[in-house]
C-alpha cells in the first residue's frame, strides 16, 4: 500500500555534505577528486562538465563525500531546489560534492531515479525555497529532510515504474538536444563558410581584408550605420503596458512584459546594451519595443535584415569586444554603427539567407519537440509524483 505523510528522512539512508578540499595535494589531503560545485548543476538538472576543477582530499573526506550512481545532489546553499544526478559524468578521479551541496542517499526501498524526479517535484522545491533563509545567501535547513512530507510513497516497484516513464522522456529530449546540438555545429560551420567566402561555384578568387577572413572580390566592407538605422531603445511608463500586446525587450535575451503599442516594425535585430547579456544578437520576427537594447533596422535596398542579422551572429566575439565597463558592461549605438559589416551583392544575400533560413527552421523544429517534450516530462511528474498512478490506492 502507499504510504501518506512519510518524511523524507524516513526513506533515505543519509544525507551527506560535501567538501571543497585543497587546491594542491598535501600530506593530509593526497587524494585527487573532481568537485561538482552548485553553480555546475544547470536549471535542467544536469551537471555541466565542463569546467569541474579538480582538488584533493582526505580518504576520510572522500568517503563522506562521494558521490555514486545511486545520490541525489542537492543545492541547499544560494540556488535552493536545484538538483541532479551522477549520470554520464565520469573523470578519471572519482567525484565528489562541494560543501554548499548535499549528496542525498536512498535507502534499500527507495528507487535512486524515482528519489532523483521527487527532489525535482514543484512540491519539494517550493517547500525547500520557502523555509530557507539568510540575507545574502539562501541556505537549506537540514530540519527540511524531517518536516517535509512525500506528497504519495508507493511501493518499491511502482517507484521503478514511475522512475523508467520520466527516465524515458528525459532521455528522448537528451535525444532531440543532441539532434539540435549537432544541427546547430552544421550551421555555424555552414555560416562561417558563407559569410567569409559566399556561395560555392559562385566565385573563383578572393581578396585579403583585415580581420575579415577572404571575402570575394565583388563583396564590399562597409559600417553597419551605412546600411541600417541603429538606434538606441525607447522608454515608456508602467500605464503603457499591457498584457497580450507586442513584446518589450529590455535588455534581456527574452521579452519580459509586453507594450500597448502595435505599430513597430518586425524582423528587427536587436542587441543587448547593458549587464550580463550586452552584446547578446537577436531577432525577432514579431514587432518588437526594444528598451535597454540597441535596435537596428535595414534601410538600404542593398541589404536585407535577414543578412544583417546573420552577419552579427557570425561575429558575435567581436561584437561582445566592444563593450566597455567591468562592473556593469555597456555596448553604444555608436560604436555598433561604425561595425565593419561583409556585403555581397544583393542576389547572394537572399540566396545566403535562403541557405541559413533552411537550418535555422530545423533547429526551431526540433527545439520546439523539446519544448513539448519538456511539458510532457513536468506533467508526469506532477501526475506520477505528487498524485500518484490512477491505481495508487490499491498497491
Amino acid at each position: 500500500m502507499s504510504r501518506s505523510g512519510t518524511s523524507l528522512a524516513e526513506v533515505l539512508e543519509s544525507v551527506r555534505p560535501g567538501v571543497w578540499g585543497s587546491d594542491v595535494a598535501t600530506e593530509k589531503r593526497p587524494i585527487p577528486v573532481r568537485v561538482v560545485r552548485n553553480g555546475d548543476i544547470s536549471e535542467n538538472r544536469r551537471i555541466l562538465d565542463d569546467n569541474i576543477p579538480r582538488r584533493w582530499v582526505s580518504e576520510k573526506e572522500l568517503w563522506n563525500s562521494r558521490v555514486t550512481d545511486r545520490d541525489t545532489l542537492l543545492v541547499c546553499s544560494g540556488y535552493i531546489g536545484k538538483s541532479a544526478r551522477l549520470g554520464d559524468l565520469r573523470f578519471e578521479e572519482p567525484v565528489i560534492a562541494s560543501n554548499f551541496i548535499r549528496i542525498v542517499s536512498p535507502d534499500s526501498q527507495t528507487d535512486p531515479s524515482w528519489l532523483f524526479w521527487l527532489l525535482g517535484s514543484v512540491s519539494a522545491i517550493n517547500y525547500m525555497q520557502r523555509v530557507s533563509a539568510g540575507t545574502s545567501l539562501q541556505n537549506l535547513p537540514t530540519s527540511f529532510f524531517k518536516e517535509w512530507k512525500i506528497p504519495y510513497y508507493p511501493s518499491l516497484a511502482k517507484q521503478r515504474h514511475i522512475a523508467s516513464v520520466l527516465d524515458s522522456v528525459e532521455k528522448s529530449i537528451g535525444q532531440t538536444e543532441h539532434v539540435v546540438a549537432k544541427t546547430e555545429q552544421l550551421r555555424d560551420a555552414l555560416l562561417h563558410e558563407l559569410l567569409t567566402r559566399g556561395v560555392p561555384e559562385y566565385h573563383e578568387e578572393w581578396i585579403e581584408v583585415p580581420d575579415k577572413a577572404r571575402p570575394p572580390p565583388p563583396w564590399k566592407v562597409v559600417k553597419l550605420g551605412d546600411i541600417a538605422e541603429v538606434q538606441k531603445g525607447s522608454s515608456f511608463t508602467s500605464k503603457e503596458l499591457v498584457p497580450g500586446d507586442i513584446p518589450v525587450i529590455a535588455g534581456g535575451r527574452e521579452p519580459a512584459y509586453y507594450h500597448r503599442y502595435s505599430n513597430r516594425p518586425s524582423n528587427t535585430i536587436t542587441i543587448s546594451a547593458s549587464g550580463a547579456a550586452s552584446g547578446y544578437v537577436s531577432c525577432r520576427r514579431e514587432p518588437i519595443f526594444a528598451t535597454d537594447c540597441t535596435t537596428v533596422f535595414s534601410k538600404s535596398e542593398l541589404s536585407i535584415t535577414n543578412y544583417i542579422y546573420y552577419f552579427l551572429k557570425h561575429s558575435q566575439r567581436k561584437i561582445y569586444r566592444l563593450r566597455t565597463g567591468s562592473a556593469l558592461p555597456h555596448l553604444y549605438p555608436r560604436d555598433i554603427a561604425r561595425f565593419k559589416v561583409m556585403l555581397p551583392p544583393l542576389e547572394e544575400q537572399i540566396l545566403i539567407c535562403k541557405y541559413l533560413d533552411i537550418i535555422s527552421e530545423v533547429i526551431d523544429q526540433n527545439r520546439q519537440v523539446i519544448n513539448i517534450q519538456s511539458k510532457l516530462r513536468d506533467a508526469l511528474l506532477h501526475e506520477l509524483l505528487i498524485i500518484g498512478l490512477p491505481d495508487n490506492h490499491n498497491d
